[in-house]
């Protein structure tokens, strides 16, 4: 992780608002991910929604096919592309860390379609896009709940910080 917020180790040293500002240049892209239907699994669309008309940079909602989206990002030609997504890192509920690429086969995905290591390599080959993931530590992923409260508080910090990064 290059980022976190209240983790020890690799990471602990930059926060995530800092990692994302750093990997967050123009020409860059968001692309959220997750079902919405599966409690914290809906991190990824939660963000996508709030954003819409309050950041700067591109937000697409890829749900769980990310991979449907490789046309469109491809045609904005980001440099990088943030994912945005909840991910098992084994931190507390509603933690949030930065990842960098290679970092992505340990970070345990959701519901998606095809895994985010893959997605990463695919925005790389196809795209020439740098993948970076911005994960959410899920409390819970079941049918038909809700985002968790920790969640929701993360994804509105989440939702703050990108709004703020500038254009």
């Amino acid at each position: 992780m290059i980022g976190g917020q209240g983790l020890a180790g690799p990471g602990a040293g930059e926060s995530w608002r800092s990692a994302l500002g750093r990997i967050a240049v123009q020409p860059c892209a968001l692309l959220a991910l997750g079902n919405r239907f599966r409690g914290d699994d809906g991190v990824g669309p939660a963000v996508c929604r709030r954003l819409r008309g309050r950041c700067a940079l591109p937000v697409l909602d890829g749900g769980t096919a990310p991979e449907n989206l490789l046309g469109p990002l491809g045609r904005l030609a980001p440099r990088r592309v943030i994912m945005i997504d909840a991910a098992d890192f084994r931190a507390l509920p509603g933690t949030i860390g930065v990842f960098d690429p290679r970092e992505l086969v340990h970070v345990g995905a959701s519901t998606h379609a095809c895994s985010l290591q893959l997605v990463a390599r695919f925005l790389a080959s196809v795209v020439g896009a740098e993948a970076f993931l911005l994960g959410i530590q899920p409390w819970r992923c079941a049918p038909g709940t809700r985002l968790s409260p920790a969640c929701r508080r993360a994804v509105d910090a989440v939702v703050r910080a990108l709004a703020a990064l500038p254009g």
